[in-house]
């Protein structure tokens, strides 16, 4: 209602995409309208984004992919069929989205559709969320990810 004005008509998640705001609210809103298990858990978390700019999603440092559970998001360079079967050479276990498993997420380009922005995909979301929640996840780019695939 307080987007669209109209307590009868919902807001849907494409529409999020098109909204005249920044990214950082574009993010809010879809957390709140999205699943009800990743929403706000209260009106004091909602307030707390509100209030603070996102963290920045910086690429980190890993060693090794052995034994990493690994998932990919954004538009890979090389087929995303071909970037599974080079982490699982490596021994990482590879999964479709993020989870609470998750210790490291492959980032290649942003796609233009994402729901909030260049940081704003569904995936880049989840990993904000479980980082909140005090999950460890290690945010690799796609030429570091390369780079420890090739190291054999």
């Amino acid at each position: 209602m307080l987007v669209k004005g109209d307590a009868l008509e919902r807001i849907r998640t494409p529409e999020v995409r098109a909204l005249a705001c920044g990214d950082q609210l574009k993010e809010i809103v879809y957390r709140c309208i999205g699943e009800r298990r990743k929403r706000y858990e209260s009106a004091d978390e909602l307030i707390a984004a509100l209030r603070a700019a996102p963290p920045r999603l910086k690429a980190g440092v890993l060693r090794t992919l052995k034994g990493v559970h690994l998932a990919f998001t954004g538009i890979l360079s090389k087929r995303r069929s071909d970037a599974i079967l080079a982490a699982r050479r490596a021994g990482a276990i590879v999964h479709g989205a993020p989870s609470l498993q998750t210790t490291v997420v492959v980032r290649g380009r942003p796609n233009a559709l994402q729901a909030a922005g260049r940081d704003g995909g569904l995936k880049l979301m989840e990993i904000k969320r479980l980082r909140e929640k005090g999950h460890r996840i290690t945010l690799l780019n796609e030429a570091q990810f390369w780079r420890l695939v090739n190291r054999r």
